[in-house]
């Protein structure tokens, strides 16, 4: 009979190997913040630059720039300096 996915995880959760519940947070962590540069970088500008009555914004290229600017700046900031920080606290919770 084959293990399920189940059992094998709760046996490698069992296993002494330091910092694998860091790695095991970190990495759905990591995952979100690249989901948040996708949304800001391909969804934003197709829905900011949808007609109004399609149920975008009716942004221009000109009016999108800025918010997409600023947006790229925080993302690289918290993605540099606030992350690691953060997971540096989490990881003692483990």
């Amino acid at each position: 009979m084959h293990p399920t996915s189940a059992t094998v995880l709760d046996h490698l959760l069992r296993l002494p190997t330091p910092g694998l519940n860091a790695f095991l947070f970190n990495l759905p962590a990591a995952g979100l913040i690249a989901f948040l540069f996708n949304v800001m970088e391909e969804v934003l500008p197709i829905f900011a630059s949808a007609a109004v009555v399609q149920g975008g914004l009716g942004l221009t290229p000109s009016q999108l720039a800025p918010s997409l600017s600023f947006g790229g700046v925080v993302l690289m900031v918290y993605a540099l300096k606030g992350f690691p920080r953060l997971m540096r606290c989490v990881a003692t919770w483990w």
